[in-house]
């Protein structure tokens, strides 16, 4: 992030189910607050319908992506 000028995009994903969703996109704001940049969710992702989640299986939803541009 601290290498990238305003208006980029990084593209950044996760394949670890230790890692939610939610941790994952926090990690993410801690990291731009840590380089003093400002970032907006453009997209996010997960995984295809090849890899089901199975709802109580939190260890399914392993899969995710986000798009984010630094303003």
């Amino acid at each position: 992030m601290r290498l990238l000028r305003p208006g980029a995009f990084l593209v950044t994903c996760s394949c670890s189910y230790h890692l939610s969703a939610e941790l994952f996109r926090r990690m993410l704001w801690d990291a731009a607050r840590d380089v003093r940049r400002t970032v907006r969710l453009v997209a996010r992702g997960q995984q295809g319908r090849d890899h089901p989640i199975l709802l109580g299986l939190t260890e399914s939803e392993y899969l995710k992506c986000c798009v984010l541009q630094i303003l």
